[in-house]
């Protein structure tokens, strides 16, 4: 049946020869604070869990190139009820592309991730350790990370399509607006499978002997996550452990205007998202700058995203930065 569906889709979207080389840049900015729930405070040595926070922020910046479907576009404009008719996890996108862009005979485009990370971690830490005496907890800071550069070995990919809610929505309404969601992808060149990409930075580490933190003589990561916006997520779950909010385009006429005459499209969008099942809770916030222009020079974002900000405990057990010995 969906074979058969696809196939007639396909066949009202007619000739697929009516494409536009687009290129842009994306700017992607990702803050994730992560907390372990404790059984008991100060901890008990036996307990599996410990309590802890991680908080770690990602800026990833890059050129992209990719191809934009207009006939596409115009079978969703005269046949309003194919955007809706393959369901969601199909790939049918009005616009392709990314930061390492190759067509088999045609174009290929290779761009730089320029990516920025932070983090710093919290947790309980046993003083005593290294002492032989009977465990004394404190809650320190326990590691702090940042480092900036430019990410060779791994690609962006996005692919913008018409957008259909997945899993089980509570409420189906009889006409549905017409939006469009950014599928948005990180992976490994195949080429550098077997490398890291890695920058020097600030790298420190709790250090039981010494009780404080200590710089540590090695690269930090600048690997990008390899999910940023996936619309096969359903806004929620039936036990409630997570909400995932999409990033979406709502304003459909104007994207379509674009892709059928392109000058300059400018997209800004953010979208939240929340985890809770033990001992982990996440809270996750992504913010997206799209440019899409035809030709010409890229415009400089008209509202860029600030600079990453200076991570500080999430408790106010600890002064800033400064670990408890």
């Amino acid at each position: 049946m969906a074979d058969a569906i696809r196939a007639q889709v396909l066949k009202n979207m007619g000739d697929e020869d009516l494409k536009s080389l687009l290129k842009g840049r994306i700017i992607i900015n990702i803050y994730q604070i992560s907390h372990s729930k404790p059984k008991s405070d100060p901890p008990n040595p036996n307990d599996k869990y410990k309590e802890s926070c991680t908080q770690q922020q990602t800026s990833i910046k890059t050129e992209i190139y990719g191809r934009a479907y207009p006939d596409r576009v115009k079978t969703y404009m005269k046949y309003p009820a194919e955007r809706w008719k393959l369901g969601e996890g199909w790939h049918i996108p009005v616009f392709l592309g990314g930061s390492s862009y190759d067509e088999i005979g045609g174009t290929t485009k290779e761009y730089t991730l320029n990516v920025a990370y932070k983090s710093i971690s919290q947790g309980w830490v046993d003083i005593n350790k290294t002492s032989g005496k009977p465990p004394q907890w404190k809650y320190v800071v326990t590691g702090k990370q940042s480092a900036e550069g430019g990410n060779d070995l791994e690609a962006i990919n996005i692919e913008i399509k018409s957008y259909v809610e997945a899993g089980n929505p509570k409420v189906v309404p009889l006409t549905p607006k017409p939006e469009y969601v950014l599928w948005i992808t990180g992976g490994k060149k195949l080429k550098y499978m077997n490398e890291q990409p890695v920058a020097p930075g600030e790298n420190f580490r709790w250090n039981d002997e010494t009780k404080q933190l200590e710089a540590v003589d090695k690269p930090v990561s600048l690997g990008i996550p390899y999910t940023i916006n996936d619309p096969d997520m359903p806004y929620e779950d039936e036990e409630g452990t997570y909400t995932y909010e999409q990033l979406l385009i709502k304003d459909v006429k104007e994207f379509d205007a674009f892709l059928l005459n392109p000058r300059v499209y400018v997209y800004e969008g953010t979208a939240k998202r929340y985890t809770n099942e033990y001992p982990i809770e996440t809270s996750t916030y992504v913010s997206v700058n799209l440019v899409l222009i035809n030709d010409g020079p890229l415009p400089p974002p008209s509202n860029p995203p600030p600079p990453l900000a200076p991570l500080e405990p999430d408790d106010d057990r600890l002064a800033p930065l400064v670990p408890e010995k």
